[in-house]
């Protein structure tokens, strides 16, 4: 009897444990796509410009924009990217913080990327809901499509389903990442009852930040404000 006590008492236990490791999340998660790209493993110009600006501005340790994205007194616990792209993005804010990047690696040219991007995206959401990263602040840098795609949400492949935006209340979060769109974060938190999201776009001052695109959320880029940006970038 005593031994039928003890099993009730670990299956109990175990039963607790398993329903807090299935709630478990960030504090909050950063999510923004790569900068922009000059081939299949490197950014160009204006997307170098971006990752240092990121840093600069928003991500690196005592940029100004600090708390707007890590909140009062926060500080980011993790960088996590999926691509060259998104790794190259992150590394300079990574890098200020004394922080490795975490990659979920898909490599170059990959003859599998799309199934690929699929499979890390859902390793890395599994591993936001894990223990691992419960009440920590994660920037995740990704592949645009893997953050939101109306096509590939349906089947789980994407940030957007498989953290379940869709379903934070009054967030119309887009179903889609526009691909015009490289200048803005994606910031849900997890600090109150329920989620809430919020969307920052990226600005920067100063000659260099000029040169970085600043389109609003589905507008095309202004060329003629941007030449550099169609010299050495793909379109």
């Amino acid at each position: 009897m005593h031994k039928l006590a003890i099993f009730a008492g670990l299956a109990a236990l175990a039963g607790v444990l398993g329903a807090e490791a299935a709630q478990a999340h960030p504090s909050r998660i950063i999510l923004l796509r790569h900068g922009e790209k000059k081939n299949s493993s490197e950014l160009c110009d204006v997307g170098k410009l971006r990752a240092q600006a990121l840093s600069d501005q928003y991500l690196g340790k005592g940029a100004p924009g600090n708390e707007i994205i890590f909140g009062k007194g926060g500080t980011p616990d993790a960088f996590l990217a999926v691509t060259m792209h998104t790794q190259e993005t992150a590394a300079p804010s990574a890098k200020s913080w004394g922080e490795q990047v975490t990659p979920f690696s898909v490599p170059p040219k990959d003859p599998n990327e799309d199934a690929d991007l699929d499979a890390q995206t859902q390793k890395a959401a599994a591993a936001l809901n894990s223990p691992a990263y419960d009440g920590k602040i994660v920037v995740v840098v990704w592949e645009h499509k893997r953050i939101a795609n109306k096509d590939l949400n349906k089947d789980g492949n994407t940030l957007w389903t498989l953290l379940s935006l869709g379903d934070i209340g009054n967030a119309d979060a887009p179903k889609s990442w526009k691909g015009a769109n490289y200048d803005f974060f994606w910031i849900i938190d997890y600090t109150t009852s329920k989620p809430t999201f919020t969307v920052v776009q990226q600005e920067y001052a100063g000659p260099d930040g000029a040169k970085i695109p600043d389109n609003p959320w589905g507008e095309d880029v202004d060329r003629s404000k941007f030449p550099e940006f169609y010299q050495d970038c793909k379109q």
